[in-house]
């Protein structure tokens, strides 16, 4: 888990299964310089796809061999430059997309504004990753899943 204080942090789930991964790292965050929990600062601030993502492969990707063998065999095909993966760096992106969408409308929100935007329109959370089918807390998802569009629309300043 990403616990740098001014750092968005994003948690991964799986949509289909709308169940937190269990890869994703689960909050509060703890202060290096005086290892004492914080529990004013929750990470991660919110989650997204992060499950089986269809991505692209380094080259230089060292466990790409084993992981394709197996797609190989059952989709014929040599060189597949694409896998799937799970994690918080599958999940990342999605909501940089969002953030991204929000300042080019919005060129001069902050840090704060950015959260406080994405606390107001996130949708529900996703459950626990393990088998209790409990929703899961602030410190597993955050503020919940992003709504891009009506975080969008939310506007400047508001």
């Amino acid at each position: 888990l990403a616990s740098a204080k001014n750092v968005i942090t994003v948690g991964s789930y799986a949509d289909k299964l709308n169940k937190m991964t269990s890869s994703s790292s689960i909050g509060p965050l703890v202060n290096h310089a005086n290892p004492e929990i914080n529990p004013e600062v929750k990470k991660p601030e919110i989650c997204a796809p992060g499950y089986f993502i269809y991505s692209s492969r380094s080259r230089f990707d060292y466990n790409f061999e084993a992981l394709v063998y197996n797609f190989e065999q059952i989709l014929q095909i040599k060189n597949w430059p694409y896998l799937f993966k799970t994690g918080t760096s599958m999940a990342a992106p999605h909501v940089t997309g969002v953030i991204a969408l929000m300042l080019e409308n919005c060129p001069k929100m902050t840090r704060e504004e950015i959260l406080e935007n994405l606390k107001q329109k996130a949708q529900s959370k996703p459950k626990k990753h393990d088998d209790s089918n409990m929703d899961s807390d602030e410190y597993e998802s955050g503020m919940g899943i992003p709504n891009a569009i009506e975080s969008i629309k939310l506007g400047c300043g508001n």
